[in-house]
């Protein structure tokens, strides 16, 4: 087992491998925050899932997981050949914007370039392409890797965060200085 104060990881996939997910979490012990996989979840047959979601969960859901992403210290992302992902795009792109580096387990259409996409994203520095389609093995390979850099991963996501921080307390400032504010958790 893993201790806790290993890196916080969020799992990016279809919904149908969260099994995997919440066998890495809880047998194996990996510090995975995605609140997702403790959600009903379908499969290629019936990507809906076990339970329908009404707009307002959907909306609680994503946002749990923007933050969940921002939070967290590594994205990981697992594709199988056939899968669309749309989902994964998004969570990816919170990671990098956010300086989370992103290792990506497997491969499917989505991540390579193609006539209408050069899938440009995976050269972006924090972006890596792991050499594996075996979930385990790339969970292994991505926490070596997370480690072998956690220094300057640590530093690039404390810059990225450090300069949001700024623009958005001086926007904030220069917007609502005499109004109170309700912060939403």
């Amino acid at each position: 087992m893993m201790s806790s104060k290993s890196p916080s990881i969020y799992s990016a996939s279809k919904i149908w491998h969260a099994e995997k997910w919440l066998e890495a979490r809880d047998k194996m012990g990996y510090n995975i925050i995605s609140g997702w996989i403790d959600v009903p979840c379908g499969t290629p047959e019936n990507p809906t899932g076990a339970k329908l979601l009404t707009p307002e969960e959907k909306t609680r859901l994503w946002m749990d997981c923007a933050r969940e992403v921002a939070s967290a210290d590594m994205l990981v992302a697992y594709a199988e050949e056939g899968d669309d992902q749309r989902g994964v795009l998004v969570e990816i792109g919170g990671a990098l914007s956010s300086g989370t580096p992103v290792y990506l387990i497997g491969d499917c259409n989505s991540f390579r370039a193609k006539h209408d996409s050069d899938a440009a994203y995976a050269h972006h520095p924090l972006f890596m392409k792991l050499p594996t389609s075996d979930w385990k093995k790339g969970y292994m390979m991505a926490m070596t890797a997370y480690r072998e850099c956690r220094r300057s991963i640590m530093a690039e996501k404390a810059c990225t965060l450090h300069t949001y921080a700024e623009k958005i307390a001086d926007e904030f400032e220069a917007e609502f200085k005499e109004t109170p504010v309700d912060v939403v958790v």
